[in-house]
């Protein structure tokens, strides 16, 4: 499944603080090309529970986590900005075989979490 924004557009998912913006838990889903914000502090721009995810090119703000992978592996994180996320910018738990690169993340707790049992991930700054 893929979720993108009309060319040339730019759509702004507001959570209005009390859900993920985004919360997927399905394989091969593609999201691309959204202004996230206000998922508040404990929650995700993006909660990305499911393998070969490919989460590109969003700007993601205000949020307690920015893109969040969880049990998942073979997903993609790539040229997103993210910014004032209270605790992580991205975090990868229990998550294998990801790749992360060419992300922007500023002003968060943490720019970027790798917890659980996450291994064999290619991070790139």
């Amino acid at each position: 499944m893929t979720i993108k924004a009309a060319s040339g557009a730019t759509p702004v998912v507001d959570a209005g603080t009390k859900y993920p913006a985004f919360r997927v838990h399905a394989n091969n889903v593609r999201i691309e090309g959204f202004t996230v914000k206000s998922g508040g502090p404990s929650y995700s721009g993006f909660y990305v529970s499911g393998s070969a995810a490919t989460i590109v090119n969003n700007r993601i703000t205000g949020c307690g986590w920015g893109v969040f992978l969880t049990a998942g592996q073979g997903s993609t994180v790539s040229s997103n900005t993210v910014d004032s996320a209270t605790s992580v910018g991205i975090c990868l738990r229990s998550s294998n075989g990801n790749t992360v690169t060419g992300n922007t993340v500023t002003d968060c707790g943490k720019g970027l979490s790798i917890e659980g049992t996450s291994g064999s991930n290619q991070i790139y700054f």
